[in-house]
């Protein structure tokens, strides 16, 4: 449960990190839509937020969350068996892996450096990557991304949604080397 003396910072933590009107985001492994509402209502109509997961259920109560907000730029996307993510090359400004990319889901280096290969594969040139490191050791992953092809850019941190608790944590924002 939340603290009733925390305030969840997802908005502001999601614009601080990169996000703008218009872009085209993906929630990677987006659950219940925590940052994937907020970040379809910072793209606007000119944006979209693609909100991908294994979990179809977990995708109609996205999609019922954003026509509730009357958000009509999700588009939900239900992870392939081979986990491929199903965007065109180079069509993405920001991808999100929150609390997605650590040995739970991905136990091998090969599985979390595919995952970073299809994302690198989606990313425009310079497009943002964000991501919110949890269950994995920080420099570990953080050196995997890089390896990858991304730079490190910066680190922000608020009070963000994780296991269904807020508190406080760190995006972070990488860039996606041509």
């Amino acid at each position: 449960m939340n603290s009733p003396s925390v305030k969840c910072e997802i908005l502001e933590i999601l614009k601080l990190s990169g996000i703008k009107a218009g872009d085209a985001v993906l929630d990677f492994g987006c659950g219940p839509g925590e940052y994937t509402v907020p970040a379809a209502a910072i793209v606007g109509n000119r944006g979209i937020v693609y909100a991908f997961d294994t979990d179809m259920r977990k995708l109609e109560n996205v999609k019922r969350k954003a026509e509730d907000r009357k958000l009509e730029n999700v588009v939900v996307l239900q992870a392939a068996r081979n986990g491929s993510i199903g965007v065109e090359d180079e069509s993405l400004a920001v991808v999100l892996l929150f609390d997605v990319l650590h040995e739970y889901y991905f136990p091998s280096v090969e599985s979390r450096r595919d995952v970073l290969c299809d994302i690198h594969r989606v990313l425009k040139p310079n497009a943002l990557l964000l991501v919110h490191p949890t269950h994995i050791d920080q420099s570990k992953l953080v050196n995997e991304i890089q390896r990858a092809g991304f730079q490190f850019q910066d680190t922000y941190t608020g009070n963000l949604m994780h296991d269904g608790n807020c508190r406080r944590s760190s995006i972070l924002t990488f860039r996606r080397l041509p």
